[in-house]
């Protein structure tokens, strides 16, 4: 009996690949139609054109009927959906790395440069060897320490 209740413990906590799925799927169904539902009642409220009114009450009522109904239709949306979420999202982080390297950077760098103070070039401007006292370079030195 013991085993068998563990075995259950273990169900309840543990979800396969397929209810994970479900869930996922569930979840971004109620959320997407939270969110078309939510541009629908903006859309009435500013008067907005009729192909945004009916695109987002459409998609609403698609997907809040459909998580309830079978949930599986939500696949190839939940897909675009992540694709479109991943190209956006790329080009948005890209296109702001861009925007604070040229306006923070490159402004703080000519400042820098116009007081005379590049710490880089000053660092690298001499290579070559470092000179040290033969004293500090004598292989007893380094012997006595063990």
């Amino acid at each position: 009996m013991e085993e068998n209740l563990n075995k259950g413990l273990r169900g309840c906590l543990m979800l396969t690949d397929n209810e994970k799925q479900k869930k996922e799927l569930k979840i971004f169904g109620y959320s997407f139609a939270a969110g078309m539902a939510i541009l629908f009642t903006v859309s009435m409220l500013n008067d907005f054109t009729i192909i945004i009114k009916l695109l987002s009450a459409c998609l609403s009522l698609f997907h809040m009927s459909a998580v309830i109904i079978n949930y599986k239709i939500l696949k190839t949306t939940h897909g675009i959906v992540g694709f479109l979420g991943k190209i956006i999202g790329n080009t948005l982080v890209t296109l702001l790395f861009t925007i604070i390297y040229y306006f923070l950077f490159t402004p703080f760098a000519f400042v820098l440069r116009i007081f005379k103070k590049d710490y880089i070039r000053k660092i690298s401007f001499k290579p070559g060897w470092i000179d040290i006292d033969p004293a500090k370079n004598d292989p007893k030195r380094i012997e006595k320490l063990y």
